[in-house]
């Protein structure tokens, strides 16, 4: 009775582990399935046009580098409220926007402006092309203004014509241009403002956006102006009507250097060679968003095409907040569905539903487990070798215990062998002196020690084992242990 007694009670804790390790598990899994669905998918900012964060052909993040490797005072700036603390105090301060997509506000200007007027002396680099800067220029104190017309080459009619350039402080060349704007002047400023020529285009159409190309109706204009330079008390302004030959497009094809030395010289000249220049590049006019915000705002998604856009498409597809509430939608319309059918319908879909699963469980279900101990003492050496054990113990179903009584029964033939235990540092050290293969030997005590420890609930990985299998892994290792060993007994007793 005793014995029936202690094999009820052992089948009742190993059933407990069991579950309450299943329980724990799906437990663990439903708060971090709830916990991800409440955070939703992680939302990566992707931005459009010339943005210094657009590493697109059409943003400006090469440019923000080269910038940066000049001055390495440079900042990308998203919000114009937050700067108060980074320029106070400075000394030279440079602003530059690149054909930004949203047009400034008054409002946003003057505050741009009074923002940076903490600085001892100021500069602009204004290259727009659609007039939407003519509110920051304005609150600059600029006279110059980008009308938002095309000039159109006089040769193709096309928007791209070519500029000369030369500027005050010596750069000269032939530059072409991509969908510029002519600028023109306002009345207005003191005589102590100063307005230079800096870029013209020698002869050229000129349209605007919304009027017919045909170039054999369009008037030839001489001497377009694309870019001035402005200097008034501390300030200096530099404007070019497009913005287009600063992006990533162009810095990326073979004639990025010719683009970039016009732009380096601006910055010189507008930083006064201060290599402590603070330069600000604007990134808060441009449309930002995650890639679905932006799709819906009418943005053509092949201008998304970037490493972030794809990174954000991808994380926003796998995750749970996705497909787990259309899944549970189209779950509860199923049973909508099931409801509204006739009685004889649902009882044949719930029998052949409650047939089918049991079948399925019957064909997965395993032998009863009788969870009796080994009598891993009674067991020799000889039988373990031979791999008698493995074949009387191939039907039962084994647990943690069981393991541990071959552990044990393992554990003493080695000790008797060798003189050291399988939980000793030395254990693997030892086998290789006495002929077993170093690998084979450090493997076999490291398994036998882990998968000793996990039985013993010391360990909590794997948290799912297989304990017959782990206990015929155990023999077979005990038995290439065994003959390695035999098998330098051997040798040596022949060259003695």
């Amino acid at each position: 009775m005793s014995g029936n007694s202690k094999a009820d009670t052992r089948k009742k804790s190993v059933s407990i582990e069991i579950l309450v390790g299943a329980a724990t598990i799906v437990f663990l899994a439903l708060i971090g399935l709830l916990a991800v669905l409440e955070l939703g998918p992680p939302r990566i900012m992707i931005y459009t046009g010339a943005s210094p964060l657009n590493t697109g052909l059409l943003g400006a993040s090469d440019l923000y580098s080269e910038t940066k490797g000049m001055y390495p005072n440079t900042i990308i700036i998203t919000n114009w409220s937050m700067v108060r603390n980074i320029i106070a105090g400075c000394k030279n301060a440079v602003m530059i926007t690149i054909s930004p997509e949203i047009p400034y506000s008054n409002y946003e200007a003057e505050e741009i402006v009074r923002q940076l007027s903490q600085c001892r002396s100021l500069g602009f680099l204004v290259a727009d092309e659609s007039g939407n800067a003519n509110p920051l220029l304005e609150a600059i104190g600029s006279r110059v203004r980008v009308e938002g017309t095309r000039i159109l080459d006089l040769s193709t009619g096309l928007p791209y014509p070519t500029a000369v350039f030369n500027t005050s402080w010596g750069y000269g060349d032939r530059v072409t241009l991509d969908i510029a704007s002519r600028l023109i002047i306002t009345e207005g400023g003191g005589n102590d403002h100063e307005v230079l020529v800096s870029g013209v285009i020698p002869a050229a159409y000129i349209v605007n956006q919304t009027e017919s190309r045909q170039i054999s109706t369009q008037r030839i204009y001489l001497d377009v102006v694309i870019a001035m330079e402005e200097r008034f008390g501390s300030v200096t302004v530099f404007t070019i009507g497009d913005g287009s030959i600063f992006l990533n497009q162009i810095m990326r094809s073979q004639y990025r250097d010719k683009y970039l030395e016009l732009y380096e010289g601006v910055l010189r000249h507008l930083c006064m060679d201060q290599a402590d220049c603070l330069v600000l590049m604007d990134a808060s006019k441009y449309i930002g968003g995650d890639p679905v915000s932006l799709i819906n705002r009418g943005v053509n998604p092949a201008l998304l095409v970037t490493p972030e856009f794809l990174a954000s498409a991808i994380a926003r597809i796998i995750h749970p907040a996705t497909w787990f509430p259309p899944l549970v939608s189209q779950a509860d319309n199923t049973l909508r569905g099931l409801i509204a059918i006739s009685n004889l319908a649902k009882i044949l879909i719930i029998s052949t539903s409650v047939l089918i699963i049991s079948l399925v469980i019957l064909s997965k279900t395993p032998a009863r487990r009788v969870d009796t101990p080994i009598d891993a003492r009674g067991t020799g050496s000889e039988e373990l070798v031979n791999g008698k054990s493995i074949k009387d113990l191939g039907e039962k179903r084994l647990g943690r215990k069981d393991f541990l009584e071959v552990y044990r029964a393992i554990d003493e033939i080695i000790y008797s062998v060798t003189g050291t235990r399988l939980s000793e540092p030395g254990c693997g050290k030892r086998l290789a002196e006495m002929g077993v293969d170093r690998d084979l030997a450090e493997g076999f005590c490291k398994y036998m020690r882990r998968t000793a420890l996990r039985a013993m609930l010391r360990r909590p990985y794997p948290p799912i084992l297989r304990w017959n299998r782990a206990i015929e892994r155990a023999i077979d290792m005990y038995y290439e242990v065994s003959v390695s060993i035999d098998m330098a007994k051997t040798i040596y007793k022949e060259s003695v």
